[in-house]
């Protein structure tokens, strides 16, 4: 990251400038600041989304669409600074979602993905439907109201269609430093202390026979 910003600092202003040097250094910081942008348009839109609500077609299903990506949002930024939430709630990293792994950047580059293409849908959609005009004859599934919140609709998730793809690009080019180095989609260990059956517990007699109602086991 820092190559970049040292590349495009004589075309971008020193303010600019200065501020990614200081708070986008590192893909990470870049992540949780594309998150935090998200997370802005994402209520907007849900507000926006309610508003739109009794549209037809597309009212409702829009509604859903913006609780999905505010729950993607939600998840990718608890994912990325689990170490914080892990140690705020005294729960075991290990056993924990909130534990990145490569299969965590699998699933959230494949979720920013999807999300990316299905705001680009809407924003589409109500970018026509906002240039509807009001007409005197009845028409099935067709109302021209609530403009505000269509361009509302069409200008934050196109917003978010860029934001979700330029995430899904950062998570795939630092997956490894994302991941905190591991390389396994779980990390799997099998204790033979912790499976260890009851009848491996029990007293083996001198003539080479297990003692007690388990199975008998002969000594080779």
């Amino acid at each position: 990251m820092n190559r970049f910003v040292d590349a495009m600092r004589p075309v971008i202003p020193v303010e600019v400038s200065s501020f990614a040097t200081s708070h986008l250094d590192t893909i990470p910081k870049t992540i949780n600041h594309i998150l935090v942008a998200m997370a802005v348009c994402n209520v907007v839109l849900v507000f926006s989304g309610i508003a739109a609500l009794l549209l037809p077609n597309m009212g409702f299903n829009t509604f859903l669409i913006t609780i999905i990506s505010c729950v993607q949002n939600a998840t990718i930024f608890a994912v990325l600074n689990g170490e914080h939430f892990v140690s705020i709630l005294n729960i075991s990293a290990r056993h924990s979602f909130l534990n990145p792994s490569s299969f965590h950047m699998g699933a959230m580059f494949g979720a920013s993905l999807g999300v990316s293409v299905i705001n680009l849908i809407i924003s589409i959609y109500f970018g026509q439907m906002s240039r509807c005009q009001n007409s005197d004859t009845d028409i099935p599934q067709y109302k021209c109201e609530y403009k505000g919140a269509m361009r509302s609709i069409w200008f934050f998730a196109g917003l978010l269609f860029w934001l979700n793809a330029a995430l899904a690009v950062l998570i795939a080019i630092g997956k490894d430093e994302l991941a905190l180095g591991r390389s396994h989609y779980e990390d799997i260990s099998i204790s033979n202390d912790e499976f260890e059956s009851d009848a491996t517990r029990q007293h083996i007699a001198g003539d080479g026979r297990q003692q007690g109602s388990q199975a008998t086991y002969e000594m080779v």
